[in-house]
């Protein structure tokens, strides 16, 4: 999220500051109105997908674009002026305790980053704005705290991937003792990397920008390629699985449910009226299914009046059996009911 912002912030800016020079306004009026846009912009569309429980508010650049913007904010308005002794030392022990109040009482029930993200902004922003305050310097000087700030980019960086691989892995939530592990992963991977990697790049002598530039974009679109095979191929492996699933209901038919059955009149029954007579004999009615309107069951065979209540239940039987395999019987077992045992 904050290269994605990088790339996009400096042109904004360098668009602001080049149209104040133009009209002959001050840039640091200029200056903050992409600031206060995009911050209220991006805050009212984080909030409103927060609310409807969209992932996206989380995961994406343009609902948290408002959190960068207030430290714009604050850089533009504190770019030639500090507060008073008497308002920083306050200000940092507010922002503290509301950081603090964020780290503690939010838990995963909480809708982030929605409006509950205003409290860590703002205690971050507060802390900040308080800049050098005697007090509370030497806490920050700690060797500690100075080492956690050296390594946070790359902290930030490492305890995501570590956090989902090791549920994964575990295949249950997180409990303090997995947690305590996963925090202590993540820090020694951070110092690693920020050793090996980090502190290496930042010393390198830059001769030659335009290779450098070359190498940066080859190397952004490599791993930008390698993070879409699996995309790629899960899209991929979800169509087949619908094409063969598609194939078998295809082979084998409607699928076995619960339909829904609607009695419908298919004609008269065998005793058709002459003309000349009034009576109406009565509609004969097949159940059929509002799922599958062109699946029917053919309709038990109609056989003569049994002679006895014994071959009468033999005969309803055989019926009972005929419908559900779609057989007719022969006519012994349709007349004597041999076959119904």
């Amino acid at each position: 999220m904050e290269e994605q912002f990088y790339l996009l912030w400096p042109l904004a800016v360098l668009l602001a500051a080049a149209v104040a020079v133009r009209r002959r306004i001050g840039v640091r009026r200029a200056v903050l109105v992409p600031f206060l846009v995009v911050a209220a912009a991006s805050f009212t569309v984080g909030a409103a997908l927060t609310a409807s429980g969209s992932p996206a508010a989380y995961f994406v650049t343009p609902t948290r674009m408002w959190e960068l913007a207030a430290g714009g904010l604050l850089a533009v308005l504190l770019a030639d002026r500090q507060p008073p002794a008497t308002i920083a030392a306050p200000l940092q022990v507010v922002g503290i305790a509301l950081i603090a109040t964020a780290a503690i009482g939010f838990t995963a029930r909480t809708p982030m980053p929605g409006t509950a993200a205003l409290l860590p902004v703002a205690g971050a922003v507060a802390v900040i704005a308080g800049g050098e305050v005697r007090g509370l310097r030497r806490i920050w000087a700690l060797p500690p705290v100075r080492a956690v700030g050296a390594i946070s980019y790359s902290l930030y960086l490492w305890h995501w991937p570590v956090i989902v691989f090791t549920r994964v892995l575990l295949e249950r939530p997180l409990d303090v003792p997995t947690g305590g592990a996963v925090v202590v992963l993540s820090l020694l991977l951070a110092t690693g990397s920020y050793l090996l990697v980090e502190g290496p790049l930042r010393r390198i002598p830059i001769r030659r920008a335009g290779r450098v530039v070359v190498v940066g974009v080859a190397a952004s679109l490599l791993v930008a390629g390698g993070c879409a095979l699996p995309i790629l191929r899960s899209a991929a492996a979800d169509a087949d699985e619908l094409g063969a699933r598609a194939a078998v209901l295809q082979r084998q038919g409607p699928a076995i449910g619960w339909p829904q059955l609607t009695p419908v009149r298919t004609g008269r029954g065998p005793g058709r009226s002459t003309s000349s007579s009034r009576t109406r004999a009565p509609s004969r009615t097949t159940w059929r299914s509002a799922a599958a309107p062109s699946t029917r069951c053919p309709p038990p065979p109609r056989s003569a009046s049994p002679a006895t209540p014994a071959a009468g239940r033999r005969s309803r039987w055989s019926a009972i059996r005929t419908s559900v395999s779609g057989r007719r019987p022969s006519p012994a077992s349709a007349g004597s009911g041999t076959g119904a045992s």
